[in-house]
């Protein structure tokens, strides 16, 4: 989702992608495991979409969308992407333009094991960005559940503060 963000905010992906997403599923009830299933699925295919919802979403290669596994988002993990009933501006209504592209794949390579960051060649990126560490000690045991479960929706709100 986090990628989605930042692609959008880049333009890579058409303006207002995520937030239709979301809006479309908290005020029409639409389906969250359809609607951001298709797109990361469309996001992973070289293939451009003919028609339909996708048409204009490029191929995102590089394997982040490679598997999709779609969920069914709850009202408030919408929320957070969107925005609540009180007006708190959620996650899609943020700059994500602002954000280093290489956090992401620094996140993304920690995501994996030594033999999948082998066969997938991301351990050329540490000779550019680093490893992505926190310093040990009580801090990092502290910080580290946070990082690794900051692109869930319901850690969102509290990563973007």
């Amino acid at each position: 989702m986090v990628v989605a963000m930042f692609g959008e905010d880049i333009k890579l992906l058409p303006a207002g992608t995520i937030l239709t997403l979301a809006d479309d599923c908290m005020k029409k009830g639409q389906s969250s495991y359809d609607l951001f299933g298709g797109l990361f699925t469309q996001m992973n295919t070289a293939k451009p979409a003919t028609g339909g919802r996708f048409k204009d979403v490029p191929y995102f290669n590089g394997g982040v969308f490679q598997t999709v596994d779609p969920i069914d988002l709850t009202k408030e993990e919408l929320a957070l992407i969107a925005s609540d009933e009180e007006g708190d501006e959620g996650a899609a209504r943020k700059d994500w333009s602002k954000v280093n592209p290489a956090i992401f794949g620094a996140i993304f390579q920690q995501s994996m094991d030594a033999k999948e960051r082998h066969a997938y060649a991301r351990h050329r990126e540490e000779e550019h960005v680093g490893p992505c560490r926190a310093p040990a000690g009580p801090s990092h045991d502290m910080a580290m559940p946070r990082v690794r479960t900051a692109l869930s929706p319901t850690m969102l709100a509290d990563v973007l503060q």
